[in-house]
């Protein structure tokens, strides 16, 4: 199984952001973590290539949807562009609060997504996504 060394948290609300640090933080304390308050600032980073982690390990991304300027449906177009070795990387999940039914049939069709996560993240969805180390 690919080992899991850093967390990419993508949300413009500082307060997500500190509660999904602080819960992975507490459930693996060796992943590294880098978090965004814009989606822009979180594809930059995902765009470098340097960025990209060796072929053994994956990047989970927990992206949220409702953002100011670009969304997180704008940032899976654009992550669809990178070439599928670096996609095959990072796992996208989605980390919102949206119980639109239009979001989940989306969320579930799109082949980019990995699943979807309802705020506020907790150790039981850690679970799913992450091996104990």
């Amino acid at each position: 199984m690919e080992q899991v060394r850093q967390i990419i948290i993508i949300d413009d609300d500082p307060l997500n952001n500190f509660i999904c640090t602080t819960a992975i933080r507490l459930y693996n304390p060796e992943i590294t973590l880098v978090d965004f308050l814009s989606a822009e600032e979180g594809w930059s980073y995902i765009a470098d290539k340097k960025n990209h982690p060796p072929q053994e390990t994956r990047i989970l991304v927990l992206l949220d949807l409702n953002m100011i300027g670009l969304s997180g449906w704008e940032f899976l177009d654009r992550f669809k562009q990178l070439d599928d070795d670096a996609r095959s990387r990072f796992r996208v999940f989605i980390l919102s609060s949206s119980v639109d039914r239009m979001d989940r049939s989306k969320i579930e069709s799109n082949e980019l997504v990995a699943g979807y996560i309802l705020k506020p993240l907790t150790n039981a969805q850690l679970e799913t996504m992450l091996p104990r180390a």
